[in-house]
């Protein structure tokens, strides 16, 4: 059995995932608090109570996606779903027939377990050629179908990432051997659904004291995702932000939690990026995260709060208009300010950054 909104990797805790309410790659569920029953949350003032949609349904709202500002949750009553069986095919498409493709072939599509796309990341071809990977429900069932396997093709994926770190030649190698072992035509892999969630991140393994890499992650309506990618493309070149990759999923409407990040269906745009550490890097990095921050709202669109802290506070309150109130909720039940994090303190007073 696996959790049936997990995120494409095992490495996260259980409450972190509720705190951050995270989605995952399956195009028929949206974000983790979908399929919460309840969970034991641990206040302030050391007393537990249950809390799910009928006991304490304002904290429900409240502590998914709260970033674990209202109390400790101690255990969780989830949904699962059965460990099926897909054939796992894939494909390189045009960004700009990929709304339209999603629509006709993956949206709605109750065969359909996993689905996410790859843009590349080459300067040549930069986010205009995309990778698609679907997983489709099958019959089949190999022999030892169900044996978890371990990571892959660990040193030749290190060499790979490390190249497109290094330059912009790096990169266009990099996506070139991207296309040939993950969308060859007509191959098909028949894989568990536990497999194809397990993680591929030792590759990412990346120790330097002058750079680091990061995640960002945006949201847009589907109707203006090709907008949405020419934008990030301008700012990408005009800024010299070295991606070192980027990945499209899907995530349907849900506006449960206070802070809700996909208020329509929306694409989301996970971004890995990576930056130097000296002061006047961090910098750039601040002011190109608020171009982006900037173009997905030009889109109605929103950004993940779980990454670095460097949108401005008036972005994160335009992007998340019930962020003052949620602020409110939390002086509310926990005056003393017992469970602090630096998130809540960047952006907790109306006098951050404008």
């Amino acid at each position: 059995m696996w959790h049936r909104n997990s995120r494409n990797s095992n490495i996260f805790t259980v409450g972190g995932s509720l705190s951050a309410n995270a989605h995952g790659v399956d195009p028929q569920y949206g974000p983790i608090i979908e399929t919460v029953r309840s969970f034991r949350l641990l206040r302030p003032d050391g007393s537990v109570i249950n809390v799910s949609r009928t006991e304490f349904p304002e904290l429900f709202r409240l502590v998914i996606g709260g970033y674990g500002l209202f109390g400790v949750i101690l255990d969780v009553t989830l949904d699962v779903t059965e460990n099926v069986v897909y054939k796992r095919t894939s494909g390189i498409i045009d960004y700009r027939a990929y709304p339209a493709f999603f629509e006709q072939h993956i949206k709605g599509n109750p065969k359909i377990g996993l689905h996410s796309a790859k843009p590349s990341i080459a300067p040549e071809s930069l986010l205009r050629e995309m990778v698609w990977t679907t997983y489709e429900k099958t019959d089949e069932r190999p022999a030892d179908i169900f044996d978890l396997q371990d990571e892959q093709n660990i040193f030749r994926n290190k060499f790979l990432f490390d190249l497109s770190r290094s330059s912009d030649w790096g990169k266009s190698i990099r996506w070139y051997w991207q296309k040939r072992l993950e969308a060859r035509v007509g191959a098909v892999e028949v894989v568990s659904r536990n497999n194809a969630m397990r993680p591929t991140v030792k590759f990412l393994d990346h120790r330097s004291p002058t750079d680091t890499d990061i995640l960002q992650e945006y949201f847009v309506p589907m109707e203006r995702f090709v907008e949405f990618i020419d934008g990030l493309r301008a700012i990408i070149q005009k800024d010299r932000i070295s991606l070192l990759s980027a990945t499209v999923r899907y995530v349907p409407k849900n506006t449960e939690a206070y802070l809700s990040y996909a208020p329509q269906d929306m694409f989301a745009i996970v971004l890995y990026i990576n930056q130097g550490l000296s002061e006047p890097e961090k910098h750039r990095a601040t002011e190109w995260t608020k171009q982006l921050v900037d173009l997905a709202r030009r889109h109605h669109g929103t950004f993940y709060l779980t990454y670095q802290l460097y949108p401005a506070g008036a972005q994160l309150r335009q992007a998340y208009p019930a962020f003052d109130a949620f602020l409110h909720e939390k002086q509310r039940r926990d005056p003393g300010d017992m469970f602090m994090n630096q998130f809540y303190t960047r952006y907790a007073s109306t006098e951050v950054d404008p």
